[in-house]
């Protein structure tokens, strides 16, 4: 079973996101009447931290994290789908299904063109081209 404050500090993390998400537009994202524009269409940003526990809230490591649960929306728990690992759970939020409905169940994704689970460097440096903000400083460099 897994311990109730691992479960808890995941709900957390999809409930501060769509906090998140209220306070940076007012509100505007569940107010929207969407049209027939694909402009219209609403955008959810949800942010995942893997391994957040909710002593870190406690002992005060994440004020910022804190704050948006003080002034925002708050759950006791959520409950993890089987198996527990990182992309079978995100999978699972993001679809709203079972793994076994949407096919990620573990941490690695198999490589069609190698033949094997692909879970290295490769996996997520696909582009090397591409320089996240968090290496190059700014964006766009």
């Amino acid at each position: 079973m897994i311990p109730r404050s691992t479960a808890r500090s995941r709900w957390l993390v999809v409930v501060a996101a769509v906090t998140l998400l209220h306070l940076l537009d007012g509100g505007a994202w569940c107010k929207r009447v969407r049209g027939n524009d694909p402009a219209d269409e609403t955008v959810l940003i949800v942010v995942s931290y893997d391994a957040f526990r909710t002593e870190y809230l406690r002992r005060g490591s994440a004020s910022y994290m804190a704050e948006l649960g003080h002034n925002g929306t708050w759950a006791e728990y959520l409950r993890n789908v089987f198996p527990t690992k990182t992309f079978p759970n995100h999978h699972s939020i993001a679809t709203g299904v079972f793994p076994n409905q949407h096919g990620v169940m573990a941490n690695g994704l198999y490589d069609h063109g190698r033949g094997k689970i692909n879970y290295s460097y490769d996996l997520f440096h696909f582009n090397e081209e591409l320089v996240p903000i968090w290496v190059g400083g700014k964006a766009g460099q």
